[in-house]
Order: structure tokens, then sequence, then C-alpha cells
């Protein structure tokens, strides 16, 4: 008790000769002290496949335990002063490691410390781009096949494809897309909202979005609305106009399958087509579009056992003239890292131009420096199927071998 606490205890031992008595000696009953902590996880950045530690200094009446957190779940076997990953991942990245002491009188939790894995994945990005041979800078189209081979997608993830439009001399260009979605969006044509998008959306069913965004408009390059979209087939691939993320003035239109891609073989093209100053119909959310001349670009859809459909652009002629060289048809994921196993195949690419007009076939390709992947868990590789087919493959199947950023190869 503490009100024993600086008593003086003494003996006195006797026999038949006499007796003796000890000095004294003092009880002091020391107050038991809660775990404080001295020294706390701190966050770490290593490179992928190193080692990472944690540890904590504490005092306070003993014993201490330790117990290591992970995101707030214990770590089995985790119950030293520090705690060590041996082998870091991209699954490591991000996670948070907190420590529980404990003695008799109390415990307490540390502040979560985080682990940062340079070389991880943070938007599971891959991609490539054909290497063109050389030639008048005159492209006026490009087309490829591709398929959703397997989709057991869980979250969201998408290969975005781009075709860039310019007209030499201008420092304008403007951007069409043929984006493959791991999911679909069920809606009505004519849509036009905010963020999100209008319609109902199911996860693991694929579509393809031919869309059209106006970033010229967004970076005060042009004063209004100078692009959009027409789909003539408007109950297969259904038009809406929205606000990318909600940011106010950054215009998109996508035209969006209604119907899932899953396994189906599709043909897109893209062509250029003639000018035009009668533009009426490709207003944005009642936004009329610039009094300009503009082009015509056209998007032919094949899938097959279905109805072709054609979508419509229109962009600005004194900068939509030709489709880009360096951008012309470029590929690119994002968020592949996903739950779920998802795997989209692209081939038969080819391409024509204005002193060429008929169609080449495109064998050359580079992965592009957008590669946040490191050839273990997703990226781009290239498949041959029976009968000796080609084709670049996106995919997420962990343990195949992927091209790292900045390869050149051939389909």
């Amino acid at each position: 008790m503490h009100a024993d606490s600086g008593a003086a205890f003494s003996v006195t031992v006797g026999n038949v000769a006499g007796t003796v008595t000890s000095t004294s000696a003092l009880l002091g009953v020391r107050t038991p002290i809660a775990p404080a902590l001295l020294a706390l996880p701190q966050d770490l950045s290593v490179a992928i496949d190193q080692s990472a530690t944690f540890a904590v200094t504490a005092e306070g009446t003993p014993p201490l335990s330790f117990q290591w957190l992970r995101n707030g779940v214990p770590i089995p076997g985790a119950t030293l002063g520090n705690h060590t990953i041996a082998t870091t991942t991209r699954a490591d990245s991000g996670a948070s490691f907190a420590v529980v002491v404990q003695n008799p009188v109390a415990s307490t939790t540390s502040a979560p410390a985080t682990l940062r894995v340079t070389g991880a994945t943070v938007y599971g990005l891959s991609g490539f781009r054909p290497v063109f041979a050389p030639g008048p800078n005159d492209l006026i189209g490009i087309r490829y096949r591709m398929q959703v081979v397997e989709n057991q997608s869980r979250s969201l993830r998408l290969i975005f494809g781009v075709h860039r439009l310019h007209t030499p001399g201008s420092g304008i260009t403007y951007i069409i897309e043929s984006n493959i979605y791991s999911g679909s969006l069920s809606f009505a044509d004519g849509g036009c909202t905010t963020w999100p998008l209008l319609g109902s959306y199911t996860e693991a069913q694929s579509s393809l979005r031919a869309a059209i965004p106006d970033y010229v408009f967004y970076y005060r390059q042009r004063s209004g609305l100078a692009t959009g979209v027409v789909s003539a087939a408007p109950t297969q691939y259904s038009v809406q106009s929205y606000l990318i993320d909600n940011i106010p003035l950054l215009y998109k239109s996508d035209a969006i399958s209604q119907a899932s891609l899953n396994g189906v073989e599709t043909l897109v093209t893209l062509e250029r087509g003639e000018t035009t100053s009668i533009v009426s119909a490709f207003g944005r959310c009642g936004r009329p579009l610039l009094p300009l001349l503009y082009r015509r670009w056209t998007m032919s859809i094949e899938s097959a056992g279905r109805d072709p459909a054609v979508v419509h652009f229109v962009a600005p002629e004194a900068n939509a003239r030709f489709l880009s060289v360096n951008e012309a048809m470029g590929f690119l994921s994002e968020y592949l890292h996903g739950t779920g196993v998802f795997i989209v195949q692209l081939w038969d690419f080819e391409e024509k131009r204005e002193s060429n007009p008929a169609w080449n076939s495109v064998l050359n390709f580079v992965t592009t420096s957008r590669y946040d992947g490191n050839g273990a868990d997703f990226g781009v590789r290239v498949v041959e199927l029976a009968g000796g087919q080609r084709r670049i493959e996106f995919s997420n199947v962990r343990g195949n071998s992927y091209l790292l950023a900045g390869t050149q190869f051939q389909r």
C-alpha cells in the first residue's frame, strides 16, 4: 500500500546470550507506470523487393508486451519492439503500421506510420503505341481489332485508345478516344450531366466508349466549345455529355455501347471525312459549337454478330486535318492492377495516309514511358494463338512475363 512507503523496518534477534537489532531498512512503494512511447514508428520509403523495418521505443512498469498492426489489424507473430517486412511488394505500398504496447497497468497505441514502396504501381498503368514507317505526316485513318478475352473485374479498369488530331503549323490539337471499360453503362441517348455519368453501371460487362473531350475550351485556347459527337446508331451507342470529374468547363461526350462486349471480336475504324460548317447537331448540354469550318471524323464499329455502328465527330479543320503520327493509335491502361482478371487483346493494326490512301499494316510498336509496372503483375505482352495469329495483350494475370517501359517490339 502507498501508506507503507517510507516506513522503516528492522529486526531484533535474541538468544540466551542477549539481543541485537538490525539497522533500519526503508520500504519504497513505487506507483505502477503505464507504457509511454519514447520513439514512434516512422514513415518509410523503400524500393520494391527490399526490406522495411518499423521500430518503437517504450518505457513503463514491466513486463511490456508489443503487438504490431497492419491497417489496424493485428499481424500474427509480430510481438517484438520492431517489425520487419523482409521483401516488400506492390501490395505493401500505402499500408499503415502501428504498434500496441501493453503492461499490467494499461495499453497505448502508436500513431500509424505509412510504408511507400517505390517502383510499385499506383494507377496500374501500362501501354504501347505504333512506330510508323517514315513518310509524310498525313495520316487520315487507322483501324484495329480488339476483344475483351476475360473479364472478372470487381472494380473499374479501362484501356484508353487515344487518337490525336492536328493540322501542321497549328499549336492546338484535339483527341478522339476509343476506350474499353471493364463495365457497362445503360442509359438513354442524349443525356447531359455533371459527374458521375447518368445511367446504371454494371461491372464485369465490358463496353466501348467512342469519346471526344474538349480540353482546348477548358484551357481557354478557344472561346467556346468546338468538338462534338453524334451517334448514327443511338440505341447501340448512346451518347451523353458531361463534365470530367465535375470540373467546370471540362466537357466530354461519349457514345457508349449498350451491350456487353465480353468475348466479342470488334473492328474499330477511324477515318477522316469531309469538311462542314453545319454542326448544330453536335452541341453539348445546350451549348452550340463555335461558328467555324469543321472536319468530320467517323468511327465505324463492327462487332461480330451485331449490326455495324457509326459515330461521327467534329473538330476545327484548322486543328484537326490529320492524325498525329506520335499519337494516332496509342493505348494506355488504368487500374489494371485491380482485383479480378481482366484481359484485352488488340491486333490487325493498319493505317492509311492522304499520300497513300490504301490500308497498310502496322507491325512495329513500343511500350510507352507511362508504364508503372515491373513486369510481374500486369502489363503488355505479345501472345500467339493457335494458327500463328499474334496479338498484343493487356493482362493482369500474375506470373506472366510482361514488356517493360520503352521496349520496342513487333506484333
